[in-house]
């Protein structure tokens, strides 16, 4: 048996909750509602958290996940404080009118709210409104609104790069930098340097995007850890961390996921064969990082052009007049014909060609049974 005591301004209420009752949300919702003014919203914290609020959330579920939470929590008393208080409404609409109104809002609607110069703190949850429908807008609002933290919060997590319009006191508030980089982990330059500075922050910046790592200090540049995730997210962190640029397990998770990282490998590991083959096999265009040596070898090169026929223009020119893997090139994309060997050029041409037809024939064949299917419906529909 939990006890849920609830604070509602100087009224004082114990529920018991149990895990055995559903929808615990629901039944503490049913109990406050009647609690509070027709025309005043409220808000429930929990330990300084904001955890409801039926003008800022959509639904009831972190509600319920933090009600199932407490049931399960080894604390059996806990405390939730309902906040009240008075929404600006000037057609003085019922709170459940007034969500209706926020949740129908639409674009154009948003622009003039957002240019409206009489707008001010009353004005909270009409722009929290407008935020979740167009969240750039909050770059147009003043100063008091991007210093607001539940308005700013909502908007980065929606686009994490408006961080770069909130105030220096937000851009050093954790839970906006974290709700920031976890939807654009690139978001992490805009951040304080005292945010860049944390672990916590730097590790969900670069699980959304490795290339976050760029804007963390140097510290995590070299962290082993970081950098693994880094690179298993997208493989751009390999390019800051070159402390870890002859470790092959780093390089090897990088080139898989982004070919070209080849680049930012160590001299010793764009020699190792399986590295270069992860990389062209992911990017083609990975073999021109790759070692000398792998520009000959057939089964290297055939790795690249299978992944983009371009790649034949890196391989040596001894490949380059390969009939075989030049075929292999042109059939995938006959443009690669110019970076086979003069002698090559001129043998395949005519085959090129054939294939520039062939596609043009296909294309004009499909345009036609299209008009045909077109033509045929439209038939079908005067028949009916």
């Amino acid at each position: 048996m939990t006890l849920i005591n609830v604070l509602v301004s100087e009224l004082y209420y114990v529920i018991k909750l149990t895990n055995q009752i559903s929808n615990k949300s629901i039944l503490l919702l049913d109990m406050i509602t009647p609690l509070v003014n027709k025309y005043s919203i409220f808000s429930i914290l929990s330990n300084g958290k904001l955890i409801h609020n039926p003008l800022i959330h959509d639904d009831t579920t972190e509600l319920e996940n933090h009600l199932y939470n407490m049931c399960n929590s080894s604390i059996n008393e806990h405390t939730l404080y309902i906040i009240e208080e008075s929404y600006y409404d000037n057609e003085n609409r019922t709170l459940e009118d007034y969500k209706n109104y926020l949740n129908k809002l639409r674009f154009l609607e948003c622009m003039e709210i957002a240019g409206r110069q009489d707008l001010t703190m009353f004005d909270k949850y009409l722009v929290i409104g407008m935020i979740k429908v167009f969240p750039e807008q909050l770059s147009r609002l003043n100063d008091e609104f991007r210093d607001c933290k539940e308005i700013v919060q909502i908007a980065v997590t929606l686009n994490g790069h408006l961080l770069n319009c909130v105030s220096e006191r937000l851009k050093n508030d954790k839970d906006v930098v974290l709700a920031a980089v976890k939807k654009n982990g690139r978001a992490l330059y805009y951040a304080s340097t005292d945010m860049q500075n944390i672990y916590e922050v730097v590790e969900a910046a670069v699980t959304q995007d490795g290339g976050a790592l760029e804007y963390a200090f140097e510290s995590f540049k070299k962290n082993e850890n970081i950098v693994k995730i880094a690179v298993n997210t997208n493989g751009l962190g390999l390019k800051h961390a070159k402390t870890f640029n002859n470790n092959k397990e780093i390089v090897l998770a990088a080139v898989k996921k982004w070919g070209t990282m080849l680049e930012h490998a160590s001299d010793l590991l764009k020699k190792d064969e399986e590295v270069v083959f992860a990389a062209v096999t992911t990017s083609g265009h990975a073999l021109i990082h790759a070692d000398e040596i792998f520009k000959s070898n057939k089964d290297i090169v055939l790795a690249a052009i299978k992944t983009n026929p371009e790649a034949l223009q890196y391989a040596s020119d001894i490949l380059k007049d390969d009939e075989e893997l030049v075929l292999i090139a042109i059939n995938k994309d006959i443009d690669a014909l110019q970076y086979a060997s003069g002698k090559l050029i001129e043998k395949l041409t005519p085959y090129a060609i054939q294939i520039k037809n062939k596609e043009k024939h296909s294309k004009r064949t499909n345009n036609s049974e299209q008009l045909q299917y077109n033509h045929n419906n439209r038939l079908n529909l005067c028949r009916r």
